[in-house]
């Protein structure tokens, strides 16, 4: 069973489409909408690349804990370094599929 309650498309779109109006449309993969289900570090990076050309990139991580990337030194203020490097210009949803 999918648990998806309090989930809502409205509020993940709420902004970008006024963030993709904004945005230079001369992106390599600007219009493009990239699901992330990876974790660690080469699916993240992979992520942040199309991420970085303009892709529209959501996260989907486990609601326990999350992407163990997380937990990778060094760590600055209880927050990864490494996470949020290789997730920027990213948005992120939890998704239970027990």
């Amino acid at each position: 069973m999918i648990d998806i309650s309090g989930f809502s498309w409205d509020s993940i779109y709420k902004n970008q489409d006024q963030k993709r109006d904004d945005m230079d449309h001369k992106q390599a993969l600007a219009g493009v909408r990239v699901i992330e289900v990876c974790n660690v570090a080469a699916g993240p990076y992979c992520g942040m690349l199309l991420a970085d050309m303009g892709a529209d990139v959501i996260k989907i991580e486990h609601p326990e804990g999350g992407d163990t990337l997380r937990a990778w030194p060094p760590i600055s203020e209880g927050y990864s370094e490494n996470f949020a490097s290789l997730n920027r210009h990213k948005r992120s949803v939890t998704l239970n599929l027990k």
